[in-house]
């Protein structure tokens, strides 16, 4: 039988014991260095450890990145959420500040009229459709809100009707809906004229004024209210202003293109005017409180012409001459403000002359009310209102004054008609030379005091 693996395994364990032996003996040798079989195993395994610490890190990178991935999303997510509201806070400020600001000029205008109850209401809708131009309000009958209602902006201009309304809300027309048709007011020469929509101008953002008087001289610019006309709306909302003057397509007539002075696309709160004053007068109206406070301005315009036309000429005559300025400035009213206007002021002015001035009981009474109100006339429809206007009234009034004034004595035959002339014509010419003087004084009024009223 071979017995050589026997042999083997016995030759296996003379090299181990040979191995072991030389180990020994080297360590002996050697002492405390690292003996050359784990010297021998650190060469072999020292890469091997290398790998496995970079694979062992590569791991723990990952385990962390994993983990700190989901920190940082949900930290992200966070911030997103603390942004967001910061933004929404920003936005709620933004609106509190705009609402404020609009509040504020809110009070400016409840302040100059008094008689006017607004209530607010903001924008929910727009009109969804080519053939109108309306707004939905969040506020309805349950607030007080009647068809018929003015709306304003936080200016007071114009910006449209309410036509319909619910419980809780409302319909407007805007301005330059087709829909809106109301009596209108020239600001600078204080002519009534007819506001409405066109369905051309509509889609442009204007609308037209109609029914412009004749001789009125209209410029581009010139500013648009409400006449009141009937008291149904209120008077002086400014509408707008005149963009430029047409003539009909049939030749026979003029009309005005008008610009809305509020901003109808950037509107978000608007004001509806619930209640407001009147005080007729002659077909137009005006606030009670803007009526007294005008002609306590005129009234005190008038003092110091009535000082200098009582006290400071009789004793300072002009070449022996003292002007009469009393009918002068009745009538220079009368041109700025129109008939009934005049008329009125014109027999104040009256009563104030025969009080302090001697002649014929209660004659400059009438005379000063019927003059007031020609010139007032005149002033509507043939003469501008202007300086040279209101020279052309006044020469006309004191000539009509001085005729009457040289009958009456020629008939009491006071004096013959030659010496009468002589105190006459100076007279005429000197009260003329202060007319630019009272027609500054009155004109300063006339542009500071409402004129919402139509005469």
């Amino acid at each position: 039988m071979n017995k050589r693996p026997h042999h083997k395994g016995i030759w296996i364990l003379i090299a181990a014991a040979a191995i072991a032996a030389v180990t020994f003996v080297a360590s002996l040798v050697w002492g405390g260095s690292s003996g050359i079989v784990s010297g021998f195993l650190g060469i072999i395994t020292t890469p091997v450890r290398g790998g496995l610490n970079l694979m062992a890190g590569w791991v723990e990178d990952r385990y962390d990145y994993a983990f700190r991935y989901a920190e940082l999303e949900q930290e992200n997510e966070e911030l997103k959420q603390r942004i967001a509201q910061l933004e929404e806070d920003a936005r709620l400020g933004a609106d509190a500040t705009e609402e404020n600001e609009r509040l504020r000029d809110l009070l400016e205008l409840d302040q100059k009229r008094s008689d006017f109850v607004f209530e607010s209401a903001h924008i929910t809708a727009r009109g969804a459709t080519n053939w109108a131009s309306t707004l939905t309000l969040s506020k309805g009958s349950k607030h007080g809100v009647a068809a018929g209602n003015c709306v304003v902006d936080q200016y007071g201009n114009l910006a449209g009707i309410v036509s319909e309304v619910a419980y809780n809300w409302c319909t407007m027309i805007t301005v330059v809906d087709t829909e809106l048709e109301m009596g209108g007011l020239i600001s600078r020469t204080n002519s009534a004229a007819i506001l409405e929509g066109d369905f051309s101008l509509m889609g442009e953002g204007r609308l037209k004024l109609t029914y412009l008087p004749e001789n009125t001289q209209l410029i581009a610019g010139d500013e648009v209210l409400t006449s009141g006309m009937g008291g149904v709306y209120p008077a002086g909302l400014k509408v707008g202003t005149i963009d430029e003057i047409l003539t009909a397509p049939s030749g026979m007539g003029r009309y005005a293109i008008v610009s809305p002075s509020t901003d109808l696309d950037g509107l978000r709160q608007v004001f509806i005017i619930k209640q407001f004053d009147i005080v007729e007068s002659g077909g137009g109206c005006m606030t009670r409180r803007d009526f007294i406070l005008k002609w306590l301005w005129y009234a005190t315009a008038l003092a110091p012409i009535l000082i200098l036309n009582l006290y400071l000429l009789p004793r300072f005559p002009i070449f022996g001459i003292i002007p009469s300025l009393l009918p002068i400035a009745a009538i220079t009213v009368a041109v700025l403000e129109g008939p009934l206007a005049g008329g009125g002021f014109g027999l104040f002015v009256g009563i104030l002359s025969d009080a302090f001035i001697p002649g014929l009981p209660g004659s400059m009474t009438l005379a000063l009310a019927i003059l007031g109100m020609g010139a007032g006339a005149a002033s509507r429809y043939g003469v501008h209102r202007n300086l040279a206007g209101c020279f052309f009234c006044s020469t006309v009034g004191t000539v009509i004054i001085h005729l009457i004034r040289l009958i009456y004595f020629l008939l009491r035959s006071v004096a013959p008609l030659p010496t009468l002339l002589a105190v006459a014509l100076p007279e005429i010419f000197w009260s003329l030379v202060f007319l630019p003087l009272i027609y500054a004084i009155f004109l300063w009024v006339y542009r500071r005091v409402p004129q919402a009223s139509v005469f």
